[in-house]
């Protein structure tokens, strides 16, 4: 084509001077009037692109053909599979390594490239009626001055010669040798990791490790890295998906979960504003939608998620001081029982507050707050002058699972106009069951609840959320536009997540979540829970018909606690064995459990919110905890 540029009038000029949108555009409208074409003999422009990749070629690796065609190797897998049922491509494996396939056109394909090619001849022709064929000459004339001036794999507008700094880039090969090596190792590790302790050994040391030596100025091979992570870093660390994982509140995971953490890290979105960036956050806003509606909180509730329960308590907690008390705080109170989680406590102190602003009321002899002790309190403030705004209640406790009287908490807030929130971070997930929604009924009626998908919903950590019955709450305690957002500023009726939390600049927590419900589906996630909750029933069924162990609370949203108790042992040397047999059990590595104090007694915990562990493990663990107490016994 021999047309010059000087002869292109004023909209072809505008059109060049933004070529990388133009064509971008050009293209796509090119591709409209080739894709009936395509349908006719029943491809997809993908499958397209791979055998017109291979008619440039005789035989060729499906590594070299996915970056021949930028197509991902998991839906060039698929799309080969494809094009050689159809018998239009074949595969053959590589003389010297029978695991290595070469792919090429087979007879019928080699066919069907050239039948094509003739038929999107006269498909030109109705092209250029289309665009103009002085238009559509340019648009060619310049696609090959920018194919031949840029390197292959550049993208479309970069000036001529330019190069991209590569300081902290990987080519893709590299990137896929590594990509494969790491989804080995997390295979690995799922498949072996009930084989592995579930803590390191208390006595290993990094003293001596590289983990302890400065970085390099040059760098390594980042095959030897990622093997000195596997064997000096995840080899010496806590495994939280172990199934015989029982202490504090595990975060099993899954490995949807960790697959879609993979690809939040990879593609890096930042959830903080709509503009342009309606995917993540559409699934943010559908996924604590789905959320809110498990909870029974009314239509328009939202909310956001966090990096866990303490920060979603935060957030919670800020929107009550705003909503309740303009942020003015003097002689304001706050209720929950002592057996709330430390994190209230610790959200207050950010805030503003003082320690004896927030009233710790002692619970009934289940754990649970009582509502005339509350009602007592509030009345007792008021005439001392105070300001009560908010009653921070439980449900699910971390020590035994307790919940508070939702439906009566939310009376007296709803008579005293205070604010009710829910610290479901432990608890929330068992909505998703008959025996979670009966324990927990009232959290409907909340002005916020805080829950942590990486507990009962088995998310890897972080993955936190808050539910706001209003999100107006939210947006009108946080939203502070600064002047260089004011261009992503929608108001009310569009509200940023930027808005309505801590965080600005926030990762999409979300996905994780959204994809292994996409994946499992609610009725495996429900089945999850229902088999956590089984397991702690089990464990206390065990326990009680075995000789020595007392329940102390019995299980209760997969929490159980119990005592090894002799006759002939006082009272204190009964904790001082209940903390050894739990400490030395730990220090085997076979299971790993904690104590915790209960009516003034230092008792030992299972909590068993786990979808991996079986009564085999229960069982194992309990004979164990009974050898220590023997040998303990005999050490006296």
């Amino acid at each position: 084509m021999s047309r010059k540029r000087g002869t292109v009038d004023a909209s072809l000029r505008d059109f060049s001077r933004s070529l990388p949108m133009a064509l971008m555009r050009t293209r796509e409208a090119v591709m409209e009037q080739f894709r009936p074409l395509l349908r006719d003999h029943g491809l997809t422009e993908q499958q397209w692109r791979v055998l017109r990749a291979l008619s440039g070629v005789k035989k060729v690796s499906a590594s070299e053909l996915a970056e021949i065609t930028c197509i991902s190797m998991p839906s060039l897998s698929r799309i080969l599979g494809h094009l050689e049922e159809t018998g239009l491509i074949v595969r053959r494996a590589r003389p010297k390594d029978r695991r290595s396939m070469f792919v090429s056109l087979g007879a019928k394909g080699r066919t069907l490239i050239k039948k094509v090619g003739v038929q999107s001849e006269w498909r030109y022709v109705e092209i250029s009626k289309c665009f103009g064929s002085d238009r559509l000459a340019i648009l060619y004339e310049l696609l090959e001055e920018l194919e031949t001036s840029l390197k292959p794999g550049s993208p479309v507008g970069e000036p001529s010669g330019a190069q991209r700094p590569d300081n902290i880039a990987l080519p893709p090969k590299k990137m896929r040798e590594l990509g494969y090596a790491a989804v080995d190792m997390l295979v690995d590790h799922f498949q072996t990791v009930s084989e592995k302790r579930v803590i390191d050994d208390y006595e290993w040391k990094p003293a001596n490790s590289i983990l302890t030596r400065p970085f390099s100025e040059s760098g390594k091979d980042p095959h030897e890295v990622m093997k000195l992570a596997m064997d000096e870093i995840f080899n010496h660390s806590m495994q939280m998906n172990h199934p015989r994982y029982f202490a504090y509140v595990p975060g099993s995971g899954n490995f949807i979960g960790a697959l879609a953490e993979q690809l939040i890290s990879g593609f890096n979105p930042n959830c903080v504003t709509n503009q342009g960036n309606l995917g993540p956050i559409t699934v943010e806003r559908n996924t604590v939608s789905w959320l809110c509606q498990q909870f029974g909180l009314p239509d328009g509730a939202s909310g956001l998620f966090t990096s866990g329960g303490s920060s979603a308590n935060l957030i919670a907690l800020t929107a009550a001081r705003h909503m309740k008390l303009n942020d003015e705080i003097e002689n304001a109170v706050a209720y929950c029982t002592t057996e709330t989680h430390r994190c209230i406590g610790r959200a207050l102190r950010i805030l503003g507050f003082k320690d004896e602003q927030l009233r710790m009321l002692e619970p009934d002899e289940d754990l649970r707050m009582v509502p005339d002790r509350l009602i007592a309190a509030i009345q007792q403030d008021r005439a001392a002058g105070k300001t009560p705004f908010c009653v921070a209640v439980s449900a699910g406790t971390t020590s035994s699972g307790a919940v508070d009287p939702l439906d009566d908490m939310s009376s007296i807030c709803r008579t005293e106009s205070l604010w009710l929130h829910v610290d479901a971070a432990f608890g929330g997930g068992t909505i998703l069951t008959k025996r979670g929604q009966n324990r927990m009924k009232g959290i409907d009626k909340a002005d916020t609840i805080a829950v942590d998908p990486h507990k009962w919903f088995f998310q890897p950590y972080e993955c936190g959320c808050v539910l706001s019955r209003d999100p107006a709450w939210l947006y009108e305690t946080f939203r502070d536009v600064a002047v260089y957002e004011r261009d992503t500023d929608a108001g009310g009726a569009n509200m940023n997540y930027r808005d309505m939390g801590v965080q600005r600049s926030r990762n999409f927590k979300a996905f994780k979540l959204w994809m292994s419900l996409q994946v499992f589906g609610v009725e495996a996630f429900r089945r999850a829970v229902d088999h956590g909750l089984d397991l702690a029933e089990k464990a206390e069924q065990i326990l009680r018909s075995r000789p020595h162990w007392e329940i102390v609370t019995p299980a209760t949203l997969g929490i159980v606690t119990f005592q090894y108790r002799l006759p002939d042992l006082a009272e204190d040397e009964i904790e001082n064995m209940n903390e050894a047999m739990t400490t030395e059990l730990c220090r085997t590595g076979y299971a790993y459990m904690s104590t915790t104090l209960l009516y003034g007694r230092r008792v030992q915990r299972l909590c068993l919110n786990r979808h991996d562990a079986i009564e085999e493990d229960l069982l194992e663990t309990i004979s164990r905890l009974e050898s220590i107490a023997k040998n303990l016994r005999l050490a006296r």
